[in-house]
């Protein structure tokens, strides 16, 4: 198409070290390698593009063509993504939906560069419950009492 220039859509996958507050915070939080991204088509919900993050977490998209989309990232083993759009300011938050690691839907016109579609992502909780396998099954059966210790 005459007069279309190639657009770029980057930003950076970082694990939220400190005491997860959602937040890049200067110098604190590291990029995480190899975390698949895809670009999506706003409107069908195709993907368009993969990338994985790359050195610092960053990753890239070029010659995107003018329309809508948004980013989905896939989340990592493990890990889960932290709140979006914490602490206001849109260059040090996570711009993906906790439940599903997709970004809002966004406009690139023709030569664009959006940056700073991140996604803040912390180390999964782990969390149950601790019983008493009276029978040795490895199941935890109707009966079997919790314990704060094991026996």
């Amino acid at each position: 198409m005459p007069g279309v220039r190639p657009a770029s859509i980057s930003g950076r996958v970082w694990s939220d070290n400190n005491t997860p507050n959602s937040i890049d915070d200067d110098g604190a939080e590291n990029g995480v390698v190899g975390v698949t991204v895809n670009l999506l088509d706003a409107t069908s919900g195709k993907v368009i593009a993969t990338t994985t993050s790359g050195a610092d977490g960053v990753y890239t998209f070029t010659g995107v063509v003018p329309g809508n989309y948004s980013v989905q990232v896939l989340q990592p083993a493990n890990m889960e993504f932290v709140l979006k759009d914490e602490g206001g300011n849109d260059t040090k938050d996570s711009d993906v939906d906790p439940a599903n690691g997709t970004s809002h839907s966004f406009p690139v016109a023709s030569g664009d560069a959006i940056v700073d579609v991140d996604a803040g992502i912390k180390s999964g909780s782990l969390g149950d419950r601790v019983w008493l396998d009276l029978n040795g099954n490895n199941l935890q059966d109707s009966g079997e009492p919790a314990c704060l210790t094991l026996p």
